[in-house]
């Protein structure tokens, strides 16, 4: 009898031992496996692609330092740019003229980040801008060093540092090419000055009323792109003992009407005065 109860107790010991290792299995097996059903996948949204880091340093050519690129590409300018807009548009102009684009950028002393901005293209394509003015390639620089675009068409220039005091803009507005200051703002002349000649100086006949309607354009140093002589620059007096530029010869002038880059509200106030072209 004790023989027989003997073989019970372990009968009923081994079932436990297989039911309770049987359980313990399935939880493991359940524990193992996700307690919350997985997440809906997100779909991806369409990110603004980050353009890679782009870096501006200082090439130099004939003893002029002007503006490149980190490999040594030069940078130009497009006279027929405003300041913050671009006027390249997409085709053979863009396709010969690359805009320099990036969204972040580096610089090199001495040049200041303070002097540079990215602007919009009318595409929405971003692009470099030096002082306001888009940066572009000349498609037929192949190497560091090369400045073929150069005075191209009387429009596209390089980018010096310093920058340009006085350069050559365009507008439809204007019917063509004029010169204008480092910001764009339009310069004139007017009829009523005396031209000046290689043995004498200009003279300025406007003054008080009129200088107020036509501030006279003056800076200290001039600096300009190929395409103008500095042989055609000079520096006069004025009536009133002040300093004026004068291009070949004649007086140069603002107009007070004119709010910024692209104005040329003068050319219409008054036939005797008329924008000054290169």
């Amino acid at each position: 009898m004790k023989r027989i109860m003997k073989k019970i107790v372990w009968i009923v010991i081994i079932l436990v031992v297989i039911a309770g290792g049987g359980y313990g299995a399935y939880i493991l097996t359940r524990t193992s496996a996700p307690l919350h059903p997985p997440a809906a996948k997100v779909p991806e949204v369409n990110s603004p692609t980050i353009q890679p880091l782009v870096s501006v340093k200082l090439a130099m050519a004939n003893g002029q330092a002007y503006l490149a690129d980190s490999n040594g590409m030069t940078l130009y300018y497009f006279a027929k740019d405003e300041p913050g807009t671009s006027n390249c548009p997409p085709g053979p102009c863009l396709e010969l003229w690359p805009a320099f684009s990036g969204e972040t950028m580096s610089v090199e002393s001495p040049l200041s980040a303070a002097d540079f901005s990215v602007i919009t293209r009318p595409g929405g394509a971003l692009q470099i801008a030096y002082k306001g003015w888009p940066l572009y390639y000349f498609a037929n620089d192949k190497k560091p060093g090369d400045v073929l675009g150069q005075g191209s068409l009387g429009v596209w220039f390089i980018v010096p540092l310093p920058f340009y005091t006085t350069l050559v803009e365009n507008s439809s507005a204007a019917n063509g090419s004029y010169l204008a200051d480092a910001a764009g703002r339009a310069l004139y002349a007017s009829k009523n000055d005396t031209i000046g000649t290689p043995t004498s100086p200009a003279v300025s006949a406007c003054i008080d009323a009129c200088a107020a309607l036509w501030p006279p354009f003056y800076i200290d140093k001039i600096i300009l792109p190929a395409l103008l002589s500095p042989n055609d620059v000079t520096v006069i007096a004025r009536p009133d003992g002040s300093k004026q530029i004068a291009y070949k010869g004649h007086p140069l002038y603002y107009y007070s009407g004119d709010a910024g880059s692209g104005d040329v509200k003068g050319k219409a106030v008054d036939p005797a005065w008329s924008l000054v072209t290169p």
